[in-house]
């Protein structure tokens, strides 16, 4: 569909901000940067740092090695670890796959030392164990993507992982394994 907008309707340059390019509305005068509205908005440390911090938790790293790169203290890489997870929660939300679906699971291990189980004589379990998380992982023909964690760790039953992904896949798609 298409859309059209008055050329005199969109915002233009209106100075710096603390460094920032600011923008002014000229049908409402209404003055905002690019971040106005945003995680961004009156963070106290630099969009550099923010997105090496983003890219540091997308490669799951530990929070300490987060923190020493980035940085920032253990508490701020923390908290800007939920602040990607909520991001990438919303994101995911929207999302329909349709048409072929394809399927598939990894697992990732528990970071946390306090969520870490071990076995008899204190040694940490191997394989698909409870010190597992499992995320799932489904696209369609159309290169869209959707991601699930699934709340209980280890190996998850069919059950499960139809419960996480019914809401994304459009009814008649042809879901492949």
């Amino acid at each position: 569909m298409l859309r059209f907008v008055r050329i005199d309707a969109l915002p233009r340059k209106d100075g710096l901000d603390h460094g920032k390019q600011r923008y002014r509305c000229l049908s409402c005068g209404h003055r905002f940067t690019a971040v106005s509205g945003t995680e961004l908005d009156n963070s106290k440390i630099s969009y550099e740092t923010v997105f090496s911090l983003v890219e540091l938790i997308v490669y799951d790293l530990p929070l300490w090695v987060i923190a020493k790169i980035a940085g920032v203290n253990q508490k701020t890489a923390r908290l800007w670890r939920f602040r990607v997870a909520d991001a990438a929660v919303e994101y995911n939300d929207g999302i329909i796959l349709e048409g072929k679906v394809w399927l598939d699971e990894t697992y990732w291990r528990q970071t946390d030392k306090s969520m870490t189980f071990v076995g008899r004589g204190g040694l940490r379990l191997r394989g698909l164990s409870r010190n597992l998380v499992c995320v799932v992982i489904a696209y369609d023909c159309h290169g869209n993507y959707y991601a699930s964690v699934l709340g209980k760790p280890g190996n998850p039953g069919s059950s499960e992982i139809t419960s996480a992904l019914k809401r994304h896949i459009a009814r008649g798609s042809l879901v492949i394994p």
